[in-house]
This record gives C-alpha cells, structure tokens and sequence, in this order.
C-alpha cells in the first residue's frame, strides 16, 4: 500500500513483483484466520468462506505447478543488437518446440542471471514454426541492460 503512493521510478519493477510475492503470504494468513473462525462459530457461512477460499488456494497452487511443469524448453537462436537514432534494441530469436501462441500474444520471460523475476514481453512470430522472437528496448539499467550483456558473447551488431 506504501508503493501506490511513490512515484513510478523509484520503484523497479523487480522489486515491485517481489513485493507483490509477499502478498501470498497475508493470503496463507488469512485463509488460517477462516479456517479458525470456521471451526469456532461452525455456522454454514464461516465454513462456506473458508473451503471456498482453500479452494481458490489449491487452484492457484495447481495452475503455478502446472505452469512450470509444462514449460518447454527455449534455446536462443540468435541475439540482435541493433542501434538506432532512437536508442539500442534487443531483438532476441528463439526456439521452443511445439509452442503454440498468437503475434502479439505476451510471454514472461525468465532469466535468473538478470533477473529474480520473470519479465513480460510481446511474443513475435520467427521465420519458422517454432521460432519466437522478442524485442526490448536496452535502457541504462535494469533487465534489459542486463540481457544485452548476456547475449553480448552472440551478439551481432547493426
């Protein structure tokens, strides 16, 4: 709740997901404070509010289980760098077999050397089925200063 009212660039995005994790934490919190009130008042609303709850938990817990359990796996076929008038870019081509999405669809993309979070991205089309590619903008700092330093080893300059 502090963070709303700080300004944008004081706060990086890293930290903000971070923080947003601890939240899981009030709702593991909360969920017990029901199950208490569900076994002392034992009336069909209390019960009701704490399996639904529980529910929705096991649900959450399942999908992020299942998330990371279907991942494929993603080799980087190419890394770009191109510098513009504009500033430099990262255009990033990868392959991940058997990935089925839409252009313009968003991915997260999670690189532990840059980042303890995953970063979201507009997933474009590569030149084959199984190609994806991604396009940052470098800025100074952060996670997408960090990839370019990353990929430098592959870089090909423009």
């Amino acid at each position: 709740m502090i963070l709303g009212v700080v300004a944008a660039p004081f706060v990086h995005y890293d930290k903000f997901k971070l923080l947003h994790f601890l939240s899981m934490w009030g709702y593991i919190l909360a969920i017990v404070h029901m199950l208490d009130h569900a076994v002392a008042l034992q009336t069909i609303a209390s019960i009701a509010v704490a399996a639904g709850n529980c529910v929705a938990l096991l649900a959450f817990i399942v999908q992020k289980v299942y998330t990371k359990a279907s991942a494929g796996k993603v080799t980087v076929k190419k890394a770009e760098l191109v510098k513009e008038s504009g500033g430099q870019h990262l255009f990033l081509t990868m392959s991940v077999p058997n990935f089925k999405f839409k252009p313009g669809q968003w991915g997260h993309l999670a690189v532990g050397k840059a980042s303890p979070v995953p970063h979201p991205f507009t997933l474009i089309p590569g030149e084959s089925s199984d190609e994806v590619r991604i396009f940052m903008k470098i800025n100074r700092s952060g996670f997408t200063s960090k990839m370019a330093k990353i990929c430098a080893a592959r870089l090909t300059m423009k």
